[in-house]
């Protein structure tokens, strides 16, 4: 049986958007599905030492490095659908990386609608949330409407992030039913 665990970024070291970002483009990509032809330049600056694997900015983009998308591209799902936008981190030190924001066009839900318990917003509450195994079958990574700080990835996901050694990010296991 499919196991499933939350993914959450570290918070610690915010990366800060370049003058170039438009954080119009990514408040929309956040609550407007769909599939971006159109990408303006997307950008970072890590504040300290370090590039992790997972990075956190302030627009909850899910900035992943060229290692974690080498990672978990070849693990996704046949039912996952992950855009791969191209964007750039640059390190402390002054050193530009290739990295990506990953972009799930088709909102998904992926909670067992009987056990789960929503607050007003529609969000499950925190600790009451039950991940549909049902719902879930072919996905391995899924990023719920409404939770732009958080992934669920499926055992095999999280086993292929340990084996890579990703950095940046920790999980907790999810519920499921």
């Amino acid at each position: 049986m499919t196991g499933y665990s939350w993914i959450s970024v570290d918070m610690r070291a915010l990366a800060r958007p370049s003058e170039e970002t438009s954080r119009a483009f990514l408040r929309e990509l956040r609550f407007t599905p769909g599939w971006r032809e159109d990408v303006p330049t997307l950008a970072w600056t890590m504040p300290e030492t370090g590039a992790p694997d997972w990075v956190s900015t302030i627009e909850l983009a899910r900035l992943v490095s060229d290692r974690a998308r080498a990672a978990v591209e070849p693990l996704l799902g046949t039912e996952d659908c992950v855009q791969w936008l191209p964007a750039t981190l640059t390190t402390y030190e002054g050193d530009t990386l290739a990295y990506w924001v990953m972009h799930f066009p088709e909102p998904f839900d992926p909670y067992d609608e009987r056990r789960t318990v929503r607050g007003p917003s529609g969000i499950p509450l925190p600790g009451r949330a039950v991940v549909s195994r049902a719902r879930t079958a072919g996905r391995d990574v899924i990023a719920p409407q409404l939770e732009a700080a958080s992934l669920l990835v499926s055992d095999r996901m999280l086993t292929g992030m340990l084996d890579a050694r990703l950095t940046g990010w920790d999980c907790r296991i999810a519920t499921v039913a």
